[in-house]
């Protein structure tokens, strides 16, 4: 409060108007809201969300509409910072905006909508139509969370059909160290640059969402492939440095997908690895005797998948009789001895009977 009290107290002074006492900020702030002059205006939003001033809500949100109209406005001018400072007092506030209002202001105040949006509980049909949009990978995670919580089938049967379910033999004659695929995500530039609120407006937030361990920031959301926080940067008017927007493509990983199907069937994480993306060991003796293993193996794993899909409740989004999903199988031949060749193991099509 101390911060918002003297930056409005020095905006006051250079407009020759008589400071309020602190008290009396709150309602100065929604009295600012209603005035004229799109300068106050941003500056009540400013107090209502640096204040916590509840009572404020419903007018941020009144004013959201009446911004609507400067959607397009120039990037760091007043309007666009009018309503960046609007989404801002809105998140600090923990307003509720109905969800049709927040898409007007997307995808170009792309993070802050995304919070208000998972803060406001949007549709189901919203959430399914966001996730398959071009997101970064905290963004996947807070939005695929979401839907997890949800229980949404669509999403499962979706999550379903684009995962890569496979099934690997490692097939040894002895017990010696094994490699299997890694995979690594993706970095963030190291380029900044410096951003300026325009002349005479109050700092205003801008928003990031995380899936780094670093950003310690509020709570988005939870799910198998973990948090996701979002980090507020205050751009003030003697200009703050700050990171691009980093837009990288998210890193769906297998195994991170295969998390959230077993979770959505109420199975811990290692499941969904056992059934969607098993290893099995098998040490080589005859060519017949290996078929007889693998084939055993793939049998349990087509079960164990059937099960799976009955369990998230989807028979009735597909049609039974042509719905179908695919085991890929890879044969990894690790042994010392290769002068037999490994024979090979068909991948497997698995329907719901």
């Amino acid at each position: 409060m101390k911060v918002a009290l003297a930056l409005f107290v020095g905006l006051c002074s250079l407009t020759a108007q008589t400071a309020p006492e602190e008290s009396g900020l709150p309602a100065r702030a929604q009295s600012l809201l209603r005035s004229e002059s799109l300068k106050e205006r941003a500056w009540g939003a400013y107090l209502c969300g640096s204040l916590q001033v509840e009572d404020c809500s419903a007018p941020l949100v009144a004013e959201l509409e009446r911004a609507v109209q400067f959607v397009g406005a120039p990037e760091d001018g007043p309007d666009f910072f009018h309503i960046q400072g609007l989404l801002d007092a809105m998140i600090r506030l923990g307003t509720v905006a109905p969800p049709e209002l927040l898409l007007r202001f997307y995808p170009r105040w792309h993070d802050e909508v995304m919070i208000l949006l998972l803060r406001a509980h949007a549709s189901e049909e919203t959430l399914l139509r966001l996730e398959s949009e071009a997101l970064t990978t905290a963004e996947w995670f807070a939005i695929s969370s979401q839907l997890l919580e949800r229980r949404s089938r669509p999403f499962f049967l979706r999550m379903l059909t684009q995962t890569r379910i496979e099934h690997f033999f490692d097939v040894i004659d002895d017990d010696g160290p094994r490699g299997y695929p890694s995979w690594v995500g993706d970095g963030f530039p190291a380029k900044k640059l410096v951003r300026k609120v325009s002349p005479g407006f109050p700092p205003t937030g801008v928003y990031e969402l995380r899936n780094d361990q670093a950003t310690l920031g509020p709570l988005v959301s939870h799910g198998p492939c973990g948090s996701v926080h979002y980090l507020r940067i205050e751009i003030r008017e003697a200009g703050t440095t700050v990171e691009p927007r980093w837009r990288g493509q998210a890193v769906k990983t297998i195994e991170c997908r295969n998390a959230y199907l077993a979770d959505f069937g109420g199975l811990p994480p290692d499941y969904g690895k056992a059934v969607l993306r098993p290893v099995t060991k098998i040490r080589w003796t005859t060519a017949a005797e290996f078929l007889s293993q693998a084939n055993a193996a793939l049998d349990n794993n087509v079960q164990a998948l059937r099960g799976l899909i009955r369990k998230a409740g989807i028979v009735d989004l597909v049609d039974p009789q042509s719905f179908r999903v695919k085991i890929r199988v890879h044969v990894l031949d690790n042994r010392r001895n290769k002068h037999v060749p490994l024979p090979a193991v068909a991948s497997r099509e698995v329907g719901l009977d």
